[in-house]
């Protein structure tokens, strides 16, 4: 504990320390801002030119153009998980290995359902089979009040683009998927889906 006399010292101190402090601040001038890092004022930009000249105003640079992304979604039915990429060690798929080492892939991904038509279109729509409207037949048929990716992405300007081999997805049979697609494109061949259309 501080003696009295000890306790006087130590006031005394922080006063003349506080006096000092107080002396050597002079509200009535601010310290020089430091302009280093920012950007020349128009007037010490500009030369030196008459008075009757006034300075041309800086405009901002124009920002660069914006390109449209280029998005595209790959989906495979029924691909087997021992692929090159995941680590399968056989030199399989060698034009598919070379795209995913460019690409994004996930490690785990899940299906929504057991089958092409409950978990393609369900993907492309946001939901779940079950919760969207469609009928009941193995070759699932989507209302139009299912809002399909392409069709967002059409609403927002950009153009579509869609290539397909399976015959559920021609747009001919109105099944939904190829709903907003711009540019749809088969892969010539034949399949018959009358043989299965009433399967549940």
């Amino acid at each position: 504990m501080l003696s009295a006399q000890n306790r006087q010292r130590a006031l005394s101190a922080a006063m003349m320390s506080l006096a000092l402090t107080s002396l050597s601040c002079d509200r009535s001038t601010a310290p020089a801002p430091d302009n280093s890092l920012e950007e020349p004022s128009q007037a010490s930009a500009a030369p030196a030119s008459s008075p009757s000249v006034a300075p041309a105003p800086l405009s901002p640079p124009k920002p660069e153009a914006k390109r449209p992304y280029n998005v595209v979604l790959i989906y495979v039915d029924s691909l087997r998980a021992d692929m090159p990429w995941s680590g399968y060690p056989r030199k399989i798929a060698p034009n598919l290995t070379k795209f995913a080492q460019r690409a994004v892939w996930y490690e785990n991904a899940y299906s929504l359902s057991s089958y092409t038509a409950k978990s393609i279109p369900p993907s492309l729509i946001g939901g779940y089979p079950s919760e969207l409207k469609r009928d009941g037949y193995f070759f699932t048929k989507w209302s139009p009040e299912n809002p399909f990716l392409a069709e967002r992405v059409q609403g927002a300007g950009h153009r579509t683009l869609a290539g397909h081999v399976h015959g559920y997805f021609q747009p001919k049979l109105a099944m939904g998927p190829a709903e907003g697609v711009d540019d749809y494109r088969m892969i010539e061949g034949h399949i018959d889906l009358q043989a299965v259309k009433s399967v549940t």
